[in-house]
């Protein structure tokens, strides 16, 4: 009986696909992304932010002369399409840095090295646009973007300001603030105790 080289064919495509998939995602950063989108025509909106921005792919070419698949056996294939993978994990990572720093620029609160030194003000004012969200016991948790060459300034930043008085209350002045303010969202959705 011959085999059903279809068959063979079709299985065959689907490993090469989760290979160059899996590969795609393997990246630092990606592996560590989570989330969903909705996709609608040329639009997509991702979960948890309302803005509405084109839709792009990532793409990459995988094709390979008769000649070299002869040669290099299964071996070359397999090469081709973790080439093909890290081609489209780097087209992803792009997208998603230019979004991040979208955001950030929207007015999320974000740092990267190349917009000037972190002083405690600016520090003060990243925490002034950030989001909060609070627990039952009113301690709070807020998220800002900061670039991995930015931490370590972000730290040094937050030790002065536990040590200057002025920058502490200002500090303990945006965290109440944010907290009433949190706590009337809650309410106003009907969500409070």
């Amino acid at each position: 009986m011959l085999p059903d080289f279809l068959e063979f064919k079709r299985h065959f495509r689907l490993a090469l696909e989760h290979l160059v998939t899996t590969q795609a995602k393997s990246g630092p950063l990606l592996s560590i992304m989570r989330g969903g989108a909705h996709y609608e025509g040329s639009k997509h909106l991702t979960a948890g932010d309302s803005t509405e921005r084109p839709y792009e792919e990532a793409e990459a070419l995988f094709t390979m002369a008769n000649r070299d698949i002869a040669e290099g056996g299964p071996e070359a294939v397999l090469a081709k399409a973790v080439e093909t993978g890290v081609e489209m994990r780097k087209q992803v990572e792009k997208h998603a840095m230019q979004m991040f720093q979208e955001a950030a620029r929207r007015g999320a609160a974000g740092f990267t090295m190349g917009e000037g030194p972190i002083t405690p003000e600016s520090v003060l004012d990243a925490l002034e646009k950030a989001e909060f969200s609070f627990d039952s016991a009113g301690r709070h948790r807020c998220a800002v973007a900061i670039g991995p060459g930015a931490l370590k300034a972000w730290r040094e930043c937050e030790r002065e300001i536990a040590e200057n008085p002025e920058y502490a209350q200002r500090r303990r002045d945006i965290i109440e603030r944010k907290h009433r303010e949190w706590l009337s969202r809650r309410s106003a959705a009907g969500l409070a105790d």
